[in-house]
């Protein structure tokens, strides 16, 4: 393959880089505005939570991508345990100051458990008098500075904060990024990735919050919370390595995935929303899943490698999840093309189709030549062997033996 047809190869990975998932719906807590009218201007922006919980505080145990079990609020943001507490009896011992960056989940109303064992959660009188909502005996916080559902920016700092799981364990630790090497180079396709996983988070979040109440399949329904915050994960890590790399990124979706969050808000019915629902990201994600092999194949920063490798647990974990609504319509989603520069045998010696032909061609031809050169020289040996000359008549007769032959 030539150089020039394998950069531009390279850049049409790229800028086709993507279509991953998240944002928000203007009805929570990191919501923003949207309108379906693409002449008008969208924006979809990312608040801080909010301190205020609400009677009867209703926690899910989630199953995240890449930290596993893990216990969040309604809104999907994280709970957190902190270890200098007790559990046995449960103490909390993070007071005054400390709660301005972890505010406690006050226990209001009766909390309700979804996806974990309702026994398991309790309540604790602090210091102040007020009530702390408790999980496994751990009084239960938020992290001021988180400010994207599933977000775990508070992870083992001082190293006794830790994302709490449904039993009242730790989250396993968050494999960390590749550090930059200063060296290695940030191309537009690694840049442009960045911006196509921003900007789909950007549509995604909104639906999948749209998901959880408005879905009528109960499968529907169920999965919206964890692609809601596998996507605040994923917006996280995209703006980590944006920043190490000084790459900017987009605040709004793309026109035609304001259009796709249209279907959506418009649909007729609970059940019209559901298969746009399935559809748009399943298609969505299908695509994704080649642009990020490409980049993952062919990036030469280290930091874009293991990004790549972040993003596609998250696509097939999103695709699994997505064709188990069983709405995915797969005949009307783009049917599989193969590069044949990559499944040829000339691929492996970085030949084109062509110069493939040439060379079976004149193989043949020499192959030819030499079966005809031999033949020839051989044709005179097999004519004398049976008895003829090169005319095709018998030899002229010799004298019989005992005969003299005469002049």
């Amino acid at each position: 393959m030539t150089p020039a047809r394998r950069s531009l190869m390279s850049l049409a990975a790229g800028i086709a880089v993507v279509a991953l998932t998240a944002a928000c719906d203007d009805s929570n807590s990191y919501g923003g505005y949207y309108s379906s009218d693409t002449g008008r201007t969208v924006q979809i922006q990312a608040t801080a939570q909010s301190g205020t919980e609400q009677a009867g505080e209703r926690l899910h145990g989630v199953e995240a991508f890449d930290i596993g079990r893990m216990v969040v609020d309604d809104k999907g943001f994280a709970l957190y345990r902190y270890d200098r507490d007790s559990s046995d009896p449960p103490v909390s011992n993070c007071t005054g100051a400390c709660t301005e960056r972890w505010p406690p989940v006050r226990a209001a109303g009766t909390a309700q458990a979804d996806g974990m064992a309702q026994e398991l959660l309790g309540s604790v009188t602090r210091s102040d008098g007020t009530d702390q909502l408790t999980l496994a005996g751990w009084p239960l916080y938020r992290y001021a500075d988180d400010e994207m559902p599933g977000e775990t920016a508070g992870e083992g700092i001082d190293g006794t904060w830790f994302p709490i799981t449904p039993d009242g364990g730790k989250a396993r630790p968050t494999p960390g990024l590749a550090t930059p090497d200063a060296g290695a180079p940030v191309a537009d396709t690694d840049a442009e990735l960045l911006v196509k996983v921003r900007q789909a988070g950007l549509w995604e979040m909104p639906a999948a919050s749209w998901a959880r109440t408005r879905g009528e399949s109960s499968r529907v329904r169920s999965i919206g919370l964890p692609i809601l915050v596998d996507h605040g994960r994923l917006d996280a890590a995209t703006k980590t390595v944006a920043e190490r790399l000084g790459v900017e990124l987009p605040d709004r979706p793309t026109v035609k995935q304001q259009d796709w969050l249209g279907e959506m808000r418009g649909a007729g019915s609970d059940a019209e929303f559901d298969r746009v629902f399935a559809n748009r990201l399943r298609l969505a994600h299908g695509k994704v899943l080649t642009y990020i092999a490409n980049v993952r194949a062919g990036t030469r920063n280290d930091t874009m490698r293991a990004f790549a490798n972040t993003g596609n647990t998250a696509v097939l974990r999103h695709i699994n999840l997505l064709e188990s609504t069983g709405l995915v319509d797969y005949e009307a989603l783009p049917a599989p093309v193969l590069d044949a520069s990559a499944t040829s045998a000339g691929a492996a010696l970085d030949m084109e189709a062509t110069d493939i032909f040439l060379i079976v061609v004149l193989a043949t031809f020499l192959g030819g030549a030499t079966l005809l050169s031999l033949w020839l020289v051989r044709g005179p040996r097999r004519r004398a062997a049976r008895g003829t000359d090169a005319a095709g008549s018998p030899p002229a007769a010799g004298p019989e033996p005992g005969e003299k032959a005469h002049a």
